[in-house]
């Protein structure tokens, strides 16, 4: 399915003073899939590192591709959920992506001046849930984007 859909298939590395020419980094195929949520993870863990020293205050925005249909855990965190499913398996591995994060903050010192958001999208595409309206909270049906979207929000 997603090696069928049209886009760019390619993890690609932008730069601010470049946004027109993307460097692109590797082919996303279904074995590459599962590790990038951890190259992602690794990034932001080395930005945030990088950020200790400076003046500026900063904004990153990391998204994560765990959690999201179709799942494809990672061979490290295939089986570590309690319920064993690809989607209970991404799950734990994205509340580890977020606790590397946060750790990442607090050894820096870097915590106490952040604020963190936390939210996600609304669910999986509407063509997947037609015979689900039933199931969407009051407000709306599925097909309605009825679904809300959570936001945590956590600072010191």
């Amino acid at each position: 399915m997603m090696e069928e859909a049209p886009f760019s298939h390619y993890e690609v590395h932008c730069t601010p003073t470049n946004t027109e020419q993307c460097e692109n980094l590797k082919l996303i195929d279904l074995a590459y899939i599962k590790d990038l949520d951890k190259r992602w993870m690794d990034y932001s863990v080395d930005f945030i590192k990088q950020m200790k020293d400076s003046k500026q205050p900063f904004f990153l925005y990391h998204a994560t591709r765990g959690c999201h249909f179709d799942n494809y855990p990672s061979d490290e965190w295939a089986g570590k959920s309690r319920a064993r499913t690809v989607y209970s398996d991404c799950l734990v591995h994205m509340d580890y992506v977020l606790a590397q994060l946060v750790k990442a903050l607090e050894d820096t010192g870097q915590l106490e001046n952040t604020l963190i958001l936390l939210t996600s999208d609304n669910g999986p595409d509407i063509c997947l849930l037609e015979r689900h309206d039933k199931a969407a909270p009051v407000g709306g049906t599925v097909r309605s984007s009825g679904h809300p979207a959570d936001l945590c929000i956590a600072g010191r």
